[in-house]
């Protein structure tokens, strides 16, 4: 029986000050895959860009010890001209990441510009901007909701290389009937070490390490990270007495958008992409969308696979949990793809409009998409 398992890169949202906000993806790593094949990245990892500011970060070097100012006025300048123009500002932003697109089922993000139109601006170079010590490549402007309910303008950063090795999860099983399936992203291993077992209110992030348990597993001392890179993205800050905030740990995600607030993010269906890009007659994967997706873009011959959507196992953890999430892995219809030497599918660039440049890694990674069919 057909059973596809996706595996590519991994995204985080993030909001950059009241300015922007930024949806940036995580390139996991993945040394052992699911079902235990080896897989290759369309390039290898992007070396030709525009760079924004040079390299600077767009963190400022003593963020931590201030409250409401934390990027570098000058390279967030940069980025918006890199990302409208010469000359042009945050209002030119504002007003292009509106634009209106044919919408998240005609294969577009639903407005904004995608990294076609951002390369267009940047003699066809994507676009690459530092923060956290740590390079993202700019896949798309777009709008979503900020915690006021405000619509803001966001781009959308994906790292441009892996930062660790992981499993997606630890077991497989075609078996839909659990109470965590080990197809369901916001249960498996790969998110737990994402977020390095800890979510953005200090509460623990577990995985389910084996078939029909109804019992979370955490991550052992050990698979956690010391220092790790991308904390500053995970947690939130603490309260100083005078209600202003304490980055002594390094967090902005006061600065950050969950990506159960970006429009694209709730509708998302491989079966909408494919009809009007590749055309392979494929179906909707788990995972990829935080809203319930129609009966009709789930495969007919698998009624089974759809039914992941009302999990919610005994823990708490459910299907959608990942949407609260501030870095979490990118889906196949989001990132797009190529097409392996020997295979006979059709490419698609996803609803960023990626090319194989930014899709570039040194070695596999993950994605958190799930099966179609099995």
């Amino acid at each position: 029986m057909e059973k596809r398992m996706i595996k590519r890169r991994g995204a985080f949202c993030v909001i950059i000050s009241i300015a922007i906000i930024l949806c940036m993806a995580v390139g996991v790593v993945s040394a052992v895959n699911r079902d235990g094949a080896g897989h290759t990245a369309d390039a290898a990892v992007i070396s030709s860009y525009a760079q924004v500011a040079g390299g600077t970060d767009l963190l400022l070097s003593d963020y931590k010890t201030r409250d409401n100012v934390v990027f570098n006025g000058n390279v967030l300048s940069d980025l918006y001209q890199k990302l409208v123009g010469t000359g042009k500002g945050y209002n030119d932003v504002d007003k292009a990441s509106t634009i209106a697109k044919a919408g998240t089922e005609q294969g577009y993000i639903h407005a904004g510009l995608d990294s076609a139109d951002i390369r267009g601006k940047n003699s066809g170079q994507n676009v690459v901007v530092t923060l956290g010590g740590l390079k993202w490549s700019v896949t798309s402007l777009s709008t979503g909701t900020d915690g006021n309910g405000d619509t803001v303008p966001i781009a959308t950063l994906w790292l441009v290389d892996g930062q660790f090795n992981s499993k997606w999860n630890t077991w497989n099983a075609n078996n839909f009937t659990y109470a965590y399936p080990s197809s369901m992203y916001s249960s498996s291993y790969v998110r737990a070490r994402l977020l390095n077992g800890v979510a953005s209110d200090g509460s623990e992030v577990k995985y389910i390490s084996g078939a029909n348990l109804s019992t979370l597993t955490s991550l052992s001392p050990t698979e956690k990270q010391s220092n790790y890179k991308l904390n500053p993205f995970i947690l939130n800050p603490g309260t100083n007495s005078d209600g202003t905030a304490d980055r002594s740990n390094g967090s902005i995600t006061d600065f950050l958008i969950k990506p159960k607030n970006v429009s694209y993010q709730l509708t998302q269906a491989l079966n909408d992409l494919d009809k009007v890009t590749s055309k392979n007659g494929w179906y909707q994967g788990q995972n990829d969308a935080l809203g319930p997706i129609a009966d009709s873009k789930w495969h007919p011959s698998y009624p089974q696979v759809k039914t992941i959507q009302n999990k919610t196992g005994p823990d708490g953890q459910g299907y959608y949990s990942w949407g609260e999430d501030y870095i979490w892995l990118p889906s196949w219809v989001e990132t797009g793809w190529g097409v392996p030497s020997g295979q006979s599918f059709k490419a698609s660039r996803g609803l960023w409009n990626t090319d194989a440049a930014i899709r570039g890694s040194s070695n596999t990674s993950w994605l958190r998409s799930g099966v179609t069919s099995v």
